[in-house]
């Protein structure tokens, strides 16, 4: 039955409708910045159906080609294809969501209901037949830990268990957009949008919903408010309705508040989904055409709020829209405008001059550049010269449009420098040995001061350098020479004329000007003009000064400290995170914060804590091509500035990195095996990413973590250490997130890492996991059972074979003692017998030469004789 709206009630709704067209113009969104979804890429599809965040702070994506899990860094898509098949019939994912006691992540498809095992990262049907081949239109999970499931024209109540408690047959008027929306609000209460039939409530008691309060629109979405009782709706036809069932005035019960114009001029009827974010409590509203933001009124009406200076005008057809844990709003669509709003804390400010660029026909590039009292910048444009420009009528106006400085050598400049004195603006012509005093007035350019060096040197100078202390002194840096203007009383004076290549100056907090001189290092100048050098191994190309230190900026791209009263270097290259680019610029802001410029980045650096941030020239909220080394300026208010191609770029210093730094919870997103990823290895048994299992032929292993700071991810540094491996923390640069390991041996590890937060603050908290590789089989115990049983065999061999071997040895020896024993008594009888035969040879050859006379002087005894002649010839 449709409700009859009274006069008052129509009233209400045009008051309402001209307060959108009138006061919205009032409403300007502020500290807002867009930025695209990191790794949007890496999606199968930039088509998304739904995004969901879950309680450990993981992004999912819906899309109609898979899951995807999104982690910062990298994006893990799961879906069935050629690898696995089996995983899901469908990769239409329709919706998601997490039950509060497992985890476990619930999938809606348009074939069923499936299940992700956060431990094991393996899907698996829900397993509930009233809920299989069929389209998956909703999954909420309430604070009772209930698991609603909405399908068409069924709501299904689950336990956490997901087990069907009760099935609630739904009716509703038939048309476009959503037919039920479900929603808990604060108080638990759970509410049901039924199109055409009004506001349910859920009995408990009763485990029905009943009527709460009838409207016949078509709700696609429904949020209460933060700080009031009341709801908004987002409705098909009326935009959005505010519903506030128990205001006394019925008229305000009900209130419908139209949508305004999309970007592309069109009416917008249809709001799709509501979100209020947690900063400025805007209401935010996707329509299939746009993304608008209101303003919630102390009347409770809606007040549209400007957000041409950060969308894109042009349509987008957006699907979603969530609000993060860190108030961060994620926005999806069905083509490539999917973004996320982060509601900026950093206090940029961009300055992209456009009437520049329109008059000059190419992008502006800021060489040099100061900022007046009066709020007006000077700047240097290359092929235009000397320009100053009024930012809050987005003005500018070249030299030659002055007629005073018309003809004035301004088209090239070598510097620029704003002087303390109120007004007075010095600037150098390019090769030239005369600067200029330059004042403005209603963008008008004067000359104030003309300072011609050859009036006090005989050679002709070119100016390279020039720096005003704060003793109202100028000091002029030409070639080898160094000058001293002082400015009220205008005098120039000569303070050196070989003191070498001046390429910086710095004062001090007790007075004394310091000086880095090309290839001698640095340069000590006291109030009474000596000087005296310090020697240093660094060549030296910026300084600042904080207190009685220096902050040096090498030609390798270093960070030095040096310390004035000691007279003593420190190294501060891996304390500021720098990596090797060419230091341009150093500031000390006055929190004593360091800012170092490099042609790529802006790194704010706090040397109290060591904590960091960087600003880099191609994000997505700056946009330059680079920041320009000479275009570096800090305000008397402290406000920084910073040049580049092509606009300016502000930045409030603030004292955000001396905050103290919050545990960040570091997960394990990731490990990599062999190039491939153990989430998506169905067929790997055990899988986890707290236990790790890596089998022997497993070598290389890459180990990713993630902090899921989306906004701050290139900012946040990690640190890794692995137990046994690495003796000492591994420090990481800002946006990487991996280790990597090679070879482990076998055994049990644990990995370690911390993080810092975004402001580059190190976290104590530290996360474990445990890396266990196994054994190959030649490294399993009964391999070494079998290799002992080897070596004792092989050991046995080869004592038996050496003991034989000696024995053989000792019969050898033995039996050559023994051949040497009887060739001595063999020697002995010879010698025994040979002297016995020498000692009877002699008589007998007597007794024979005697028998030979006896022959001849008896013959008769000659038989006698013959006898003994033959045994004396035998013994012979």
């Amino acid at each position: 039955m449709l409700r009859k709206a009274p006069f008052f009630s129509y009233v209400v709704r045009m008051v309402t409708f001209f307060g959108f067209l009138g006061l919205s113009l009032y409403m300007n969104a502020r500290n807002i910045q867009i930025k695209d979804i990191p790794h949007i890429d890496k999606l199968s599809t930039n088509a998304i159906n739904t995004i969901f965040q879950d309680s450990e702070g993981y992004i999912w994506y819906g899309t109609a080609e898979g899951l995807c899990r999104d982690d910062g860094y990298n994006i893990h898509t799961f879906r069935s294809d050629f690898k696995d098949p089996d995983m899901m019939p469908s990769n239409v994912i329709t919706c998601l969501g997490e039950d509060s006691i497992t985890h476990n992540i619930w999938i809606g498809t348009d074939k069923g209901l499936y299940i992700l095992n956060k431990q094991t990262y393996t899907i698996a049907s829900a397993d509930i037949a009233e809920l299989k081949d069929i389209n998956i239109e909703g999954i909420i999970v309430t604070s009772d830990h209930s698991i609603w499931i909405n399908v068409y024209r069924r709501m299904f109540r689950l336990s956490p268990e997901g087990e069907i408690q009760k099935m609630y047959p739904l009716q509703c008027s038939t048309g476009p957009g959503e037919e039920y929306v479900l929603y808990e609000d604060r108080k638990h209460q759970l509410l049901l949008s039924i199109s055409g039939k009004g506001l349910h409530k859920w009995n408990k008691q009763k485990d029905e919903f009943e009527l709460f309060f009838p409207y016949t629109d078509r709700i696609s979405d429904l949020i209460q408010d933060r700080e009031k009782d009341y709801y908004w709706l987002a409705s098909w036809q009326q935009g959005i309705i505010r519903l506030d069932p128990l205001n006394s005035v019925k008229e305000l019960q009900y209130v419908p508040q139209p949508l305004p114009m999309n970007s592309a001029g069109q009416i917008a009827k249809t709001a799709l989904h509501l979100v209020q974010d947690d900063v400025n409590n805007y209401i935010w509203a996707i329509s299939w055409s746009d993304l608008f933001a209101y303003q919630v009124t102390t009347g409770g009406l809606l007040k549209q709020v400007d957000t041409s200076t950060f969308l894109p005008q042009y349509n987008k057809a957006l699907k979603r829209i969530i609000k993060d844990r860190d108030g961060n709003l994620w926005v999806t669509s069905l083509d490539n405008h999917n973004f996320i709003i982060y509601f900026d804390e950093d206090n940029l400010h961009e300055y992209n001059i456009a009437p520049l660029e329109k008059q000059i026909k190419w992008t502006p590039i800021f060489e040099n550049l100061c900022k007046d009292e009066k709020g007006i910048f000077w700047v240097f444009q290359r092929r235009l010269g000397l320009c100053i420009y009024q930012p809050e009528k987005d003005k500018i106006e070249c030299y030659t449009s002055s007629k005073a400085v018309s003809d004035s050598p301004f088209l090239v400049l070598s510097y620029l420098l704003k002087s303390k004195k109120q007004g007075l603006v010095w600037i150098v012509p390019q090769s030239s040995c005369e600067l200029y005093g330059l004042s403005q007035n209603n963008m008008e350019i004067e000359i104030e001061r003309r300072v011609n060096l050859f009036s006090v040197s005989k050679t002709y100078d070119v100016i390279n350098y020039l720096f005003e202390d704060n003793d109202g002194n100028l000091w002029i840096a030409a070639g080898n020479h160094l000058f001293i203007y002082q400015i009220e009383s205008e005098k120039l004076e000569l303070a050196s004329d070989n003191i070498g290549v001046i390429k910086g100056l710095a004062q001090t907090e007790d007075g004394i000007i310091w000086g880095i001189v090309k290839n001698k290092g640095l340069i000590r100048i006291d109030r009474e003009r000596h000087m005296t050098e310090y020697s240093a191994p660094y060549s030296f190309l910026c300084v600042a000064a904080d207190h009685n230190k220096l902050w040096l900026g090498t030609d390798k791209g270093g960070i030095m400290l040096f310390d004035s009263e000691t007279g003593s270097f420190e190294d501060y290259n891996t304390a500021c995170g720098v990596n090797g680019d060419k230091i341009s610029n150093i500031i000390v802001d006055r929190f004593h914060h360091v800012w170092i410029t490099t042609s790529r980045e802006v790194k704010e650096f706090n040397p109290k804590n060591g904590a960091y941030r960087s600003f880099y020239a191609s994000s997505k909220n700056i946009g330059f091509n680079r920041f320009l080394p000479q275009s570096v300026f800090e305000d008397a208010d402290g406000q920084l500035y910073f040049g580049g191609i092509p606009g300016i770029l502000s930045i409030s210093p603030s004292q955000r990195l001396d905050n103290i730094s919050q545990p960040k919870d570091i997960l394990i997103t990731d490990i990599r095996i062999m190039g491939r990823s153990i989430l998506l290895d169905n067929k790997r048994p055990g899988k986890s990413l707290k236990v790790v299992d890596i089998y022997p032929e497993e070598q290389n292993i890459e180990i990713q973590f993630s902090s899921l700071d989306y906004q701050n991810s290139s900012r946040i540094r990690y640190a890794y250490r692995l137990s046994g491996i690495d003796k000492e923390w591994i420090y990481l640069s800002a946006g990487k997130n991996s280790a990597f390991y090679n070879k482990l041996s076998k055994g049990k590890y644990v990995f370690q890492v911390k993080a810092t937060d975004g402001n580059g603050l190190w976290s104590d908290h530290v996360v474990e996991i445990s890396l266990n590789r196994l054994p190959a089989w030649y490294e399993s115990w009964y391999a070494y059972t079998v290799y002992v049983l080897c070596i004792l065999a092989i050991t046995y061999y080869f004592y038996r074979m050496v003991r034989n071997r000696i024995r053989m040895r000792q019969a050898i020896a033995m039996g050559k003692i023994e051949r040497q024993k009887i060739e001595e008594i063999n020697h002995a009888k010879l010698q025994f017998f040979t002297n016995i035969t020498h000692e009877l040879l002699t008589p007998l050859s007597i007794i024979s030469a005697s028998v030979d006379e006896l022959k001849e002087e008896i013959p008769s005894s000659s038989r006698l004789l013959q006898v003994m002649e033959n045994n004396t010839s035998r013994l012979i």
